[in-house]
């Protein structure tokens, strides 16, 4: 296959690849081993094609913290002639022999999918006004970053929990007397947090699990926080309230309909305990926060450090692309990325 055919193989899985990218990676990680170890021959698939899944493995783990999950059937799919097949990896791995050129232009697609979250870090990482929190949420909304926008209203509201919680004394304990009947097993864990005041402490999940019974935020001290990055309408509260099996509820949400506030009132009517934060309450808490020098610098590492957490590519993939001397200044001829691309 000529190198023109072969590029327009790899285009077009790069062209229907997720944020993550795990297809295009693994091609790169093939012609990144053909070209610095020899290890693999690129016309016979299978010198490579069980290998290749570590080898990307290896990498999106250290860029995104993420390894894939799908089958390995539809992993080996790359290699097939829909997509990339060995005699469309001859002609890249010709190519890219010499200088890297072709794993270069696969992993600048994937900076490019991410320079918006780099640029967010930037913001976070030097946050001073309420306003820049307000662009942000809105830079969040766009169609390339919408499926990150809940996690970021998430990582938001807990750093806020965490800081204010910080400046506090709160503690918790549970109150056992002495001459309670002991219950075996429980006591097992009761022990844990029965012979002295706790602080209290709130912190996300830190994964998305359709098990989770509604829980986004966890706490110490049995309240269950779940977060909606929508306005909260009676049938989306009746949906959280069903969802949630035990304790007292606080939800996250951007506003209240009023539906819903005459249904909050109905529930807490029957005795459910259920409190709300909307978006301009969260606005407040920052405003707040960032008045105040400590409390600011408090507030901008968890939200740092969350952020890195959730969305680690905004750091590591500059330091990947170094490591490997990756530069989109070395693109050129046929591989030269188009200004306007996307």
């Amino acid at each position: 296959m000529d190198l023109k055919a072969a590029k327009a193989k790899l285009d077009h899985v790069i062209n229907i690849g997720r944020v993550e990218m795990y297809k295009p990676i693994q091609i790169a990680e093939v012609l990144h081993v053909a070209r610095t170890s020899g290890e693999v021959v690129l016309s016979d698939v299978e010198t490579y094609r069980i290998k290749s899944r570590r080898w990307r493995d290896d990498v999106t783990l250290a860029l995104f913290n993420k390894r894939s999950t799908s089958s390995a059937r539809f992993q080996d799919d790359v290699w097939n002639e829909t997509a990339v097949p060995p005699a469309a990896m001859v002609g890249l791995g010709a190519a890219n022999a010499s200088s890297g050129v072709v794993e270069n232009y696969i992993y600048s697609f994937i900076t490019e999918k991410n320079e918006e979250l780099t640029a967010a870090r930037s913001v976070i990482a030097n946050l001073r006004s309420v306003s820049e929190v307000e662009n942000l949420l809105k830079v969040f909304e766009s169609a390339t970053l919408t499926s990150s926008a809940d996690r970021l209203y998430e990582i938001l509201a807990t750093a806020i929990f965490k800081t204010e919680l910080s400046r506090t004394t709160y503690t918790i304990s549970v109150d056992r007397p002495r001459n309670s009947r002991r219950a075996a097993t429980v006591d097992e864990f009761i022990d844990l947090v029965a012979t002295s005041p706790m602080p209290l402490v709130v912190d996300r999940l830190g994964h998305t699990n359709a098990a989770d019974a509604g829980l986004d935020i966890w706490t110490n001290f049995g309240v269950l926080i779940n977060v909606k990055r929508r306005p909260l309408t009676s049938e989306l509260l009746d949906q959280i309230v069903n969802d949630t099996p035990i304790g007292s509820l606080h939800i996250v949400c951007l506003e209240i309909e009023r539906d819903a506030t005459t249904r909050l009132k109905e529930l807490r009517a029957n005795g459910l305990r259920i409190s709300i934060t909307t978006k301009n309450d969260l606005m407040r808490s920052i405003q707040t926060l960032l008045s105040d020098r400590d409390s600011s610098s408090a507030f901008v590492n968890t939200l740092v450090g969350s952020f890195d957490k959730e969305f680690p590519m905004a750091r590591t993939l500059g330091n990947f692309a170094a490591s490997r001397g990756y530069s989109p200044n070395l693109l050129t001829g046929i591989w030269k990325r188009p200004e306007n691309y996307g």
